[in-house]
């Protein structure tokens, strides 16, 4: 039997979130614009002398901008490649580990001078070896820090590259400094720089050469998505030469000169790094306009104006007591005029309650109070003959404890 081409099949079968057109077209680069730049973390280990390269500021002058330079003179001859160093990043992370460390030197210096009140002998040693150390540092040729930080950079210029050649972008995403420890000597360093390809301009699909591969015209077929495919291997290819360029640097220069303290050049095996924002991304049209509404505006001075009434208003007295606000239980606005919350209401209520409850406890019963009860006669009768039939049995019992025979029995029969 022949199917029916006319009857329903049915519905059709939904698509994979991960897969179909949708996700080609994103793949691709479709109408909502380019794909993000390509980038790479990049990770140099193995940074020496703490007496030189101790602080933040230290390792970008002395090694980080001169391996950027050096690697950048490598890549502009045959590939045209500029690197630009983000010289605001890595000032950001220069002033952080500064704040950071007078914290922790006055710390230091607090401890110190708490130490000299409490124990005079440790302080005769410590000044000892704080001469020791002066001395030492005296004697040594490479205690001018400054002077070695700062020569050669007045030949080191990165400035900013013409915008027909292709630039990466080199970040300092942070920076650990080498330091010396008590335990296991000098700890060596290291930090994390980020390569950022340039970003990836939005193109325009041409109508009229759409039209004649599919023979069809334009306003006929769906906006066929974008190929950015070459533009990001072309933006990897840049980011792997640099990265070959920097490792080369490092290499050769751990062979010859050891200027960047024989650091090691490699690409981090954890590849995190931020999103790029990119300007295509359109803002939400209700983005930031509950700001500009009464109703936001209304409640702020509201609470400003709470908070001037808080303040002025009277202190309690001392030893505490009712307050006016909680005499008004039964309403539900207190003296302010600001309404009092649900379960204030409740409780005042319950309290209330218990109150009445306990006052009506303490009254006698109203009505026929003597119904069902004895007589006041009565009463004191039964008592005295409770009372007299107490005394007839305690005049049964003898002194020492046995009991009086009864009448018609004689003592000593039977």
């Amino acid at each position: 039997m022949a199917p029916n081409d006319d009857a329903p099949k049915g519905k059709p079968k939904r698509r994979k979130r991960g897969g179909g057109r949708n996700w080609e077209r994103k793949k691709l680069g479709g109408p909502k614009g380019p794909p993000p730049t390509p980038q790479l973390k990049v990770t140099i280990r193995n940074i020496h002398n703490a007496d030189l390269n101790g602080t933040v500021q230290h390792v970008g002058d002395r090694i980080l901008r001169k391996l950027v330079q050096l690697a950048g003179d490598k890549l502009n001859t045959p590939d045209r490649i500029v690197l630009q160093w983000d010289e605001a990043g890595f000032r950001a992370l220069a002033e952080a580990d500064e704040a950071a460390r007078k914290l922790r030197e006055e710390w230091k210096s607090k401890q110190e001078s708490d130490g000299k009140n409490i124990d005079t002998k440790e302080t005769s040693k410590e000044g000892e070896v704080a001469d020791t150390i002066e001395t030492t540092h005296s004697n040594d040729e490479s205690s001018d820090l400054p002077s070695a930080v700062v020569e050669g950079m007045e030949h080191l210029t990165i400035d900013n590259p013409p915008q027909d050649e292709p630039t990466i972008h080199v970040r300092a995403l942070y920076v650990l400094p080498p330091k010396k420890t008590k335990r296991r000597g000098e700890k060596t360093g290291c930090a994390y720089l980020v390569l950022t390809a340039p970003p990836i301009a939005a193109r325009e699909l041409d109508p009229d050469a759409a039209s004649t591969r599919s023979g069809k015209s334009a306003s006929d077929q769906a906006p066929a998505p974008i190929d950015y495919s070459q533009d990001v291997a072309k933006r990897r290819l840049m980011i792997q030469r640099t990265l070959e360029a920097l490792i080369k640097t490092a290499e050769e220069d751990a062979k010859t000169k050891q200027e960047f303290s024989e650091c090691v050049v490699l690409e981090s095996l954890s590849g995190k790094t931020w999103k790029p924002r990119t300007d295509t991304i359109r803002r939400d049209r209700m983005e930031g306009t509950i700001e500009e509404t009464a109703d936001y505006k209304a409640f702020f001075e509201k609470s400003e104006q709470e908070k001037e009434e808080r303040k002025a208003r009277p202190k309690p007295a001392p030893g505490g007591g009712v307050s006016s606000v909680m005499t008004s239980a039964s309403s539900s606005i207190n003296n302010g005029g600001q309404p009092i919350a649900a379960i204030v209401l409740h409780l005042r209520k319950k309290q209330e309650e218990e109150k009445k409850r306990k006052q009506g406890k303490s009254k006698p019963k109203e009505g026929n109070g003597n119904k069902g009860l004895p007589n006041q006669t009565d009463t004191k009768a039964g008592a005295k003959k409770v009372r007299g039939g107490k005394n007839k049995r305690n005049k049964k019992t003898s002194s020492n404890g046995t009991s009086k025979p009864s009448a018609g029995v004689k003592p000593g029969s039977g």
